[in-house]
């Protein structure tokens, strides 16, 4: 097993691809994120430690950040604006406003205290997978213009 194997089964496809919807790029999240679990990770020989993904050579495989995100694609889209409605009054500062994980949850993953920096910091996964189940049902409610 290995970060090949463990992208098959949780990351198959890039992040970028998965942005032309609310409800795909929340769903590809949703599976990136139940792929951090302790077991998952354990089931393809990876650790976690200092930001970024190890091998079970010690390498490093993957980082976490935005690139490897479809909500920050999606939300970052010149597109998503001009095809998207939108329902909430305030918005954030313009990277943020159409990420469904956002209008679910009101905090962006750059907000000191958010579930991503948490996990960042050693956290479980578990926080950051409620709150993208939250932001899968909000994509739900996205209508197009």
């Amino acid at each position: 097993m290995s970060i090949k194997t463990w992208k098959e089964e949780f990351y198959s496809t890039p992040a970028a691809d998965n942005a032309t919807t609310p409800l795909k790029a929340a769903k590809h999240s949703l599976k990136k994120w139940k792929g951090f679990a302790k077991e998952n990770l354990a089931k393809h020989d990876l650790t976690w430690k200092d930001y970024t993904f190890h091998g079970e050579d010690g390498r490093e495989t993957m980082l976490l950040h935005g690139e490897e995100c479809a909500l920050c694609h999606f939300g970052e889209s010149e597109q998503t604006e001009q095809k998207w409605q939108h329902d909430i009054e305030e918005l954030y500062d313009g990277i943020c406003d159409y990420c469904p994980l956002y209008q679910a949850t009101g905090q962006s993953c750059e907000s000191v205290g958010s579930t991503w920096r948490r996990f960042l910091d050693g956290h479980e996964p578990d926080e950051m997978i409620a709150n993208l189940e939250k932001a899968v049902a909000w994509a739900r409610t996205m209508k197009r213009k």
